[in-house]
């Protein structure tokens, strides 16, 4: 019996969201729930902010060092917009992990073997990092929201001045005009 066109259809529509939905589990929680993300110029703020000389096993820094392999990857991966015209930046590789790997080294299950104060520091960790990328993120609003005021103010005072200058000067010609008739007055008296 041959399968109808539209079963044809169906079945490669299923695969085809299969394959979508395993490629949206290998992505970050971040681009799987569709949350905002730190603007590129953070990723530069968070490296700065990791030791230079700290311990290569140092949990701190191997978690930083995580997050921004991360960002850079779903940064350049998935770019948030890109309106400069530019070619896309190489795309840093990243661990390649099975299903089976994926759900391994899931949060769950990594926290389940953890001690209490692991967990703890960890979830403090995570808590300034967070706050660090919230603000570095309110900052960098906060500034584009002032360029946009100093471009408005400038924009407005390139209109005003033609008109404040031709002000100025029929001021300084009625102030010219009345210290000539002052003058002559001063003469004759």
């Amino acid at each position: 019996m041959e399968a109808d066109m539209a079963d044809v259809i169906a079945n490669a529509q299923a695969e085809e969201d299969a394959r979508e939905a395993a490629a949206l589990r290998k992505r970050s929680k971040v681009l799987q729930q569709g949350l905002p993300r730190p603007p590129p110029a953070t990723v530069e703020l968070i490296r700065n902010t990791i030791p230079r000389h700290a311990e290569a096993d140092d949990p701190k820094t191997l978690i930083q060092k995580e997050l921004v392999a991360l960002l850079e990857h779903d940064n350049a991966k998935y770019p948030m917009t890109n309106k400069s015209g530019k070619p896309p930046p190489v795309i840093p590789e990243l661990e390649n992990l099975d299903e089976q790997e994926l759900k391994e080294k899931s949060g769950y299950e990594r926290a389940s073997l953890a001690s209490t104060a692991e967990r703890l520091a960890a979830a403090q960790y995570e808590f300034e990092a967070v706050k660090k990328i919230e603000a570095a993120f309110r900052e960098a609003e906060s500034l584009g929201t002032e360029l946009q005021c100093y471009r408005s103010v400038h924009q407005q005072e390139e209109l005003i001045a033609p008109r404040r200058i031709e002000a100025f000067q029929e001021e300084v010609k009625r102030q010219s005009d009345k210290e000539s008739v002052l003058q002559m007055r001063y003469e004759r008296i």
